[in-house]
């Protein structure tokens, strides 16, 4: 049985031929491959080569759904799958691929990423079937794997390189991955992961973003790290500390967020997720500012995002009323202070105490 890779592998192979650039690429139902037609053939249901309506992502009907070829792929107004090819030279390397950097990767390959590094040592398994982009034919299988899968789905030509290994017991692997990217992407579930990834953005002068789902997924926060800015680790020296998310007793042991003297009992209280999409507010902020950093916001339009966000560093969302953001207002009668449902941006400063960039003791408003 083939799967998207093969039909993406097949798809892309066939399109870096010599001549390529006067061809379009349809589905042979004869055959059971790609075939190159001439560009702009019109292919009726008498035909052999038809689009077929079996093979998921590529059409459906008896008119073909053909895929424009690699050079005329990023340009909506030529025909291509994405509106612009602000991204397509750009690498974004996704640090944990589960729930969060699982929607991370496909938004950004729907955006037009030219390229990804996908870095988790996990398998999939069925507790992460509500908020992964997987489902439950995927069982088992590294989550690296399907990530892949997906954005090759969406486009047969971005470029993916996987790395199926814990960053935190490969220093030498996570300096390699950061040195190949243009912005770096922490969607893991732990700080010690997380504080690798903020100590090696800072020696190496790379941008970088870390999201975090809040306690029973009341809210989520976000933080930019810039080169020469306040890190990962002056968050915390600022005393910007949110209740993180247990989303298993296994996570929640290995991580230390539940006490190895812990009873059956207190664990069950301690590991609540909340809803799948609590997640959503983060993976749009994260897809959102990832491109801010890596493209040129006047020359595509971005502009107004880009003031829109300033010089924030730290963005904070309240999903619900409740726990540590009991007092909130609501949506209806916000009050005078925050209020569920909206983004909350903020600057974090440089702390000069900071064990991550204690060489750079300038604070910075």
């Amino acid at each position: 049985m083939k799967t998207i890779r093969d039909f993406a592998e097949n798809f892309r192979n066939l399109n870096t031929g010599s001549g390529s650039t006067a061809k379009e690429v349809v589905w042979d139902n004869v055959t059971g491959t790609f075939v190159e037609v001439p560009a702009g053939t019109h292919i009726g249901s008498g035909d052999d080569v038809i689009t077929s309506p079996d093979v998921k992502g590529f059409g459906s009907g008896e008119e073909p759904n053909p895929l424009p070829s690699k050079d005329r792929n990023w340009n909506w107004q030529e025909g291509g799958i994405f509106e612009t090819d602000a991204l397509k030279d750009k690498t974004a390397a996704i640090i944990g691929c589960g729930g969060l950097g699982s929607q991370v990767a496909e938004q950004l390959a729907r955006n037009g990423i030219g390229r990804l590094v996908l870095v988790d040592f996990d398998v999939f398994k069925a507790r992460n079937i509500s908020r992964h982009v997987a489902g439950v034919s995927d069982l088992g299988r590294k989550k690296t794997d399907i990530c892949e899968d997906i954005v090759r789905n969406i486009n047969p030509y971005i470029e993916v390189e996987k790395y199926d290994v814990n960053i935190c017991d490969h220093p030498q692997v996570l300096k390699e991955i950061v040195a190949k990217a243009n912005i770096i992407l922490a969607c893991t579930d732990n700080n010690s992961s997380r504080f690798r990834v903020g100590s090696q953005l800072a020696e190496s002068g790379k941008p970088g973003l870390f999201g975090r789902v809040l306690k029973r997924g009341q809210g989520i926060d976000c933080f930019l790290y810039r080169p020469g800015d306040a890190c990962y680790g002056c968050l915390f020296g600022n005393n910007v500390i949110m209740e993180e998310e247990i989303r298993d007793a296994q996570a929640g042991l290995e991580s230390g967020q539940i006490p190895a003297y812990a009873s059956p009992e207190d664990i069950d209280i301690l590991v609540q997720p909340g809803l799948p999409d609590d997640m959503l507010p983060l993976v749009y902020i994260m897809t959102k500012w990832a491109m801010l950093q890596i493209v040129d916001a006047e020359k595509y339009g971005l502009a107004g995002l880009k003031a829109a966000f300033g010089d924030t560093n730290y963005i904070l969302f309240a999903n619900r009323q409740e726990g540590q953001f009991q007092r909130w207002g609501t949506l209806a009668a916000p009050g005078t202070g925050p209020a569920i449902g909206r983004y909350y941006a903020m600057k974090i400063t440089k702390n000069p105490d900071c064990m991550i960039c204690m060489n750079d003791h300038e604070n910075t408003e």
